[in-house]
């Protein structure tokens, strides 16, 4: 709450022009940020593993749970409930049009992915308003067994 742009541009000695010509607010610096951090952990690892995009982003937001507790409190546009809804939802048919040698979705594809990825989302979320109390390893572990392997084709 106390995070504003001023903030932003003092610390990192920027221009204001300069802030938004690479981000829409404050809110898009941690999202930004959030998709180096996954990448960073990725990089030369399996592309196709759902585990491990799982994982990375529970430890994230397990490494962050102040911030995130009050960010996803927020709604709008630039909402973080939405930026990983839709971070996830294209993360998670990028790898099952790999696993599948597909090229695009079916419409059951993308129901099943939408609905895959929602439920995953309100678990995080739930797991974060409840206090972390699990390790962001067992939340991953537990989400990435309710991918219908049959479906997906992941181990």
């Amino acid at each position: 709450k106390n995070l504003t742009v001023q903030k932003i541009l003092n610390e990192a000695h920027i221009s204001r022009a300069t802030f938004y010509k690479f981000f829409a607010d404050k809110y898009d610096v941690i999202n930004y940020y959030f998709e180096s951090y996954v990448e960073q952990r990725t990089k030369d690892k399996n592309e196709d593993d759902m585990t491990l995009l799982e994982a990375c982003a529970f430890n994230f937001i397990y490494d962050n749970k102040d911030y995130f507790l009050n960010a996803i409190k927020l709604e709008g546009q630039n909402s973080l409930k939405k930026f990983f809804y839709d971070y996830y939802y294209n993360s998670s048919v990028k790898i099952y049009l790999m696993n599948m040698k597909k090229k695009e979705l079916s419409r059951k594809d993308e129901i099943a992915i939408s609905f895959y990825c929602i439920g995953s989302l309100h678990v995080l979320m739930e797991w974060l308003e409840n206090g972390t109390k699990e390790s962001p390893e067992f939340m991953a572990s537990v989400i990435h067994k309710l991918i219908p392997k049959q479906y997906w084709n992941i181990n």
